[in-house]
């Protein structure tokens, strides 16, 4: 009886450790991808501010004003329209790369994160002596994975609170879990 619980045991720890490197490595490609989807998107930024010098450089010294126009006058309200529309599509695009370049760079940190927690897992679960330690492990690494962490690449008002699958684990909400 004691090796059939013995070979059941080891199952289930090389099915965990298992389980663990596949997530491993899901974290590993994710955060690979998010990491070129930044850079293309830093690339497309620096496109973008220089179409936006461009256009101000153009738009200053090939569409000035025609002498003898007046301050108001039609063809001058034309012009200024049409250069301050250009500038400004530009620049919108300019800040939507921007954009997407943090938020690719944050869901790179992220992943690297997740992958680095899961990575450290067993380390710690070995080193625990007994199951409260290992309870906190298990528990500290769920923060790590799934919890929102500022990375500083997205605002503090991008940052979300904690999930309740972290509050029914530590006992901290209200909601108590089904019995």
């Amino acid at each position: 009886m004691k090796a059939a619980e013995d070979a059941v045991a080891a199952i289930r720890a090389v099915a965990s450790n298992a389980g663990v490197a596949h997530h491993e490595r899901n974290f590993d490609a994710t955060s690979t991808a998010h990491a070129e989807a930044a850079r293309r998107w830093l690339i497309s930024s620096v496109v973008m501010a220089f179409l936006a010098l461009v256009a101000v450089i153009v738009g200053v010294a090939m569409f000035g004003v025609k002498e003898g126009a007046t301050s108001f006058s039609p063809f001058v309200i034309q012009n200024l329209v049409a250069k301050a529309i250009i500038v400004s599509v530009v620049y919108y695009a300019l800040l939507q790369c921007l954009k997407n370049y943090r938020v690719h760079r944050h869901l790179t940190v992220m992943n690297e994160h997740r992958r680095n927690a899961l990575k450290t897992f067993e380390a710690f679960v070995a080193a625990a002596k007994d199951d409260t330690t290992k309870a906190a492990v298990l528990l500290e690494t769920t923060k790590a994975i799934f919890a929102p962490s500022a990375t500083g690449y997205t605002g503090a008002d991008d940052e979300v609170a904690p999930t309740k699958l972290l509050e029914l684990l530590s006992g901290r909400s209200g909601a108590r879990p089904p019995t």
